[in-house]
């Protein structure tokens, strides 16, 4: 008798004991499943907060550069810093290929100057793509974090849709290779840096070496220190009327 009540107390215990392993199965996957779907939500929020604060503009096109305006996603981590605290304003008025820099008009003196050709670097022509850049200072100062009396050129860079050069990544971010605003008596690690105060409109050339078979490929000038967001970006593509040199249209 003893026994079978034993049985008959075993059995509830049993199927109270598994009917807990359900119930918490259950809530582990509500809890599982509703963190999969705030994940989801949370990467539509940075879709739409990327797609709403992109900004894209094309030739002579100005793209305001504004510090605080872009600090506003680094809780969403889609901000991309520009070196300074404040606004400027750029326009791309025009672009140039040539077949070197030497027909840009570059001096072989110049700190900047390279031929690619003659170094060898990768297979195919190298071209020398020349971007013309007014920059407005609206009330921008320097951010001490990454200087703190000169603005820097670094975070303009070229991207061209799929370039061939294996010394890039596809689409990557390329630093100017030549930049004719650098600070008077610059050192070596001064070469990009520059000065502009507040109320002055600069013009600048930026030029980079890119690959012939590249240069008809659509291009951005994209602006920011965390070059892999297209937060702020230039687009445009090189037509034959831009060529300036023995490149076949």
């Amino acid at each position: 008798m003893r026994a079978w009540q034993n049985k008959k107390v075993l059995v509830p215990a049993i199927a109270a004991a598994l009917l807990a392993i359900v119930a918490v199965c259950i809530m582990a996957g509500f809890f599982f499943g509703s963190q999969g779907t705030e994940a989801a939500r949370s990467e539509e929020s940075l879709a739409e907060f990327e797609a709403e604060n992109s900004h894209t503009a094309g030739l002579n096109e100005a793209i305001l550069l504004d510090s605080h305006e872009d600090s506003l996603g680094a809780d969403v981590g889609y901000f991309v810093a520009f070196g300074w605290n404040g606004s400027m304003k750029v326009t791309l008025t025009g672009v140039s290929v040539y077949d070197s820099m030497d027909d840009a008009g570059i001096a072989k003196d110049n700190p900047f100057y390279v031929d690619p050709n003659e170094l060898g670097l990768g297979a195919g022509e190298w071209k020398f793509m020349v971007c013309n850049v007014a920059l407005e200072n609206i009330d921008a100062d320097p951010d001490p974090s990454f200087d703190d009396e000169y603005f820097s050129v670094s975070p303009f860079r070229l991207v061209i849709e799929g370039n061939s050069t294996s010394f890039f990544p596809p689409d990557a971010a390329r630093l100017p290779d030549f930049f004719d605003g650098t600070i008077p008596n610059a050192t070596p690690k001064q070469l990009y840096l520059f000065s502009l105060t507040k109320g002055a409109t600069g013009q600048y050339r930026l030029g980079y070496c890119v690959q012939e078979e590249d240069v008809y490929k659509p291009c951005a000038l994209r602006i920011g220190i965390r070059e892999e967001y297209p937060k702020y970006q230039i687009m445009f593509t090189i037509t034959p009327d831009m060529v300036v040199g023995s490149m076949d249209g």
